[in-house]
């Protein structure tokens, strides 16, 4: 995506959403991926009794299950399945391929090609649905918050969850209060989020999500607030 940006485009950093956000959008795009993963996670549920998983899902599934296995540790699987994915794939689709549906001249328009896009390019039709819906929230704060940064944020705390919630301990989430609240679980190993606690959540996240759609975009470079720099910074201005 850097490599297309700087050879397609006058201004690869604008291309590729490289500028700072306010403190503000950083950390309401970690609490909406947080309260949003019940959704997410349900949504799932929906879609995998819709389609049931085929051989080539199992598979991949069983792939992944043995990655995780033999991984050195926890850090390990949150850099390759949360951190890395999220970085690269937002540089792809809400950097350089929603930047340039930007030309169309309608937001939602191009915020739904670029999920679509999202969408197919994880292959598995189960899989490309739950992507098609997570990239039409992620394709609303790019263009809102003209920033790559909640993007990628809210990516890898997404990503996170799912790896987090398969490798909880049972004795950690009866330690705490909010946690045995938020998970329940009908066999004692595999955790999901108690119907309560997921409406809860659900609604905070949404409400997040509304104040995003309420940003005036383009706004962010005027603004005086606390601003978080860009981890990845453009190879040219």
């Amino acid at each position: 995506a850097k490599i297309m940006a700087l050879i397609l485009t006058r201004h690869p950093s604008r291309t590729l959403r490289l500028k700072s956000c306010t403190l503000p959008m950083a950390c309401a795009a970690v609490l909406a991926a947080i309260c949003l993963n019940p959704l997410v996670t349900w949504i799932s549920a929906g879609v995998m009794r819709l389609y049931p998983p085929g051989d080539s899902l199992i598979s991949l599934e069983q792939s992944v299950s043995a990655i995780m296995g033999s991984a050195p540790g926890l850090w390990a699987l949150i850099i390759v399945f949360a951190v890395m994915p999220a970085l690269m794939e937002e540089l792809a689709f809400r950097g350089f391929i929603l930047s340039g549906l930007e030309s169309l001249k309608n937001k939602w328009q191009a915020i739904l090609l670029s999920s679509l896009l999202f969408g197919i390019a994880h292959s598995v039709i189960q899989q490309s649905i739950i992507t098609f819906a997570v990239g039409i929230v992620l394709g609303v704060i790019a263009i809102q918050t003209r920033s790559l940064i909640p993007c990628i944020l809210f990516h890898a705390v997404h990503n996170s969850l799912a790896v987090l919630i398969s490798k909880v301990s049972p004795v950690f989430v009866e330690s705490s209060p909010w946690l045995s609240w938020i998970l329940v679980t009908d066999n004692g190993t595999t955790y999901q989020y108690s119907l309560p606690a997921g409406i809860a959540m659900t609604v905070i996240g949404l409400l997040l999500i509304a104040w995003f759609l309420r940003l005036a975009p383009g706004t962010i470079g005027n603004s005086n607030r606390p601003r978080i720099s860009g981890a990845v910074t453009p190879a040219s201005g």
